[in-house]
């Protein structure tokens, strides 16, 4: 069921939930990409665009203006 979200990239700065929630989704067969901040976000984005985006609810630096590209 998982599987069929398609490509997710987990967004956070605490380490230990970035990699949780990563290996969580990467054990049910979805691709996953994480970052840990704007800057990695935005070289993610770069090269391909996500399906799925989770993200801190209340995190402004990690906003992503689809718009002007950053």
């Amino acid at each position: 069921m998982l599987a069929d979200v398609g490509h997710i990239i987990v967004v956070d700065d605490d380490p230990a939930l970035r990699q949780m929630v990563t290996r969580y989704l990467e054990e049910h067969n979805v691709p996953t990409k994480s970052a840990s901040n704007r800057t990695e976000l935005t070289a993610i984005l770069k090269r391909r665009i996500p399906v799925r985006s989770l993200a801190p609810p209340v995190c402004p630096d990690l906003i992503y203006d689809r718009h002007r590209g950053s």
